[in-house]
This record gives structure tokens, C-alpha cells and sequence, in this order.
């Protein structure tokens, strides 16, 4: 991974071949002490963990892409998990290739084939998540 900050809290961050995405960037936050942050980001992917959300089990449906997903767009945040402080980065994939087709959801992990490039957006503030005890899902404390 290689970033450089282009301007006062905004980045380029470079991840290359066999970087762990979600990893990565919750590196980066550590190094850079960001604890809240919007990103986007295009490049391609392999052994990817993708899944959505099923709200009636409340729990989410993931699914392992071995293959090259080439990323149209990656979209997440950067917050703090309220009871323990610990950075949580939040990722949303569109992906494709001509195997699997489209692929959307959340992203819990992949690896970098060839590169990701992803700008990020870090704010002066703590952005904190909590527990919602009505769906069990941890959003945010605003």
C-alpha cells in the first residue's frame, strides 16, 4: 500500500497485488489516526467475500468470488465502534466479470489483483457506531 495526502485530510491510497482490501485501509486509519472518513475507490479484486443483508434472519448471506472481479465502484466509511474504539471500515462493491456477472454488496475482505485506487475523505471529528437494539445492526451515533 502507498498513499499521499493531496490535500489537508484528503488521500490517494494505491493498494497493489495481494493487498487485503478491508485490512488495508483499517492500516491506513491507524497510521494516519483517522476515525472518520468517506472513500471510493476502482481497480480489481479476487477471493472476494460479498454479501447483502437479510433483514428477516438478520444476519447477511456471503458469497466467495475466487475469480478477478474488476471493481466499478467501491464505497464505504471509516467510523469508531462506540464500545471498544476500534476502527470499523464500512465497504459497499459493484463488481463484474463475464463468469459471476454484476456483483453488488457488502465487501468483507478480498484481494488485490493488480491494483485498487481509492480516494479517501477523512473529517476532523469521531465518528462513532453503536449497537441499534431494534434491528441489531451497528449504525451510526450522530
Amino acid at each position: 500500500m502507498k498513499y499521499r495526502e493531496v490535500s489537508k485530510g484528503q488521500y490517494l491510497i494505491r493498494l497493489d497485488q495481494g493487498d487485503e482490501v478491508i485490512g488495508s485501509i483499517t492500516a491506513f486509519a491507524h497510521d494516519e489516526n483517522v476515525k472518520a472518513a468517506f472513500f471510493s475507490g476502482i481497480g480489481g479484486i479476487t477471493n472476494a467475500s460479498i454479501g447483502n443483508y437479510n433483514a428477516a434472519a438478520r444476519q447477511y448471506i456471503a458469497k466467495t468470488y475466487k475469480n478477478m472481479l474488476e471493481v466499478g465502484y467501491l464505497n464505504g466509511n471509516i467510523a469508531l465502534q462506540e464500545e471498544s474504539n476500534e476502527i470499523m471500515v464500512h465497504a459497499h462493491i459493484t463488481a463484474a466479470n463475464d463468469e459471476d456477472g454484476i456483483v453488488v454488496g457488502h465487501l468483507f475482505g478480498a484481494q488485490v489483483e493488480i491494483t485498487l485506487e481509492i480516494y479517501l475523505r477523512a473529517f476532523d471529528f469521531e465518528l462513532y457506531r453503536k449497537n441499534d437494539p431494534e434491528t441489531e445492526y451497528r449504525i451510526w451515533h450522530l
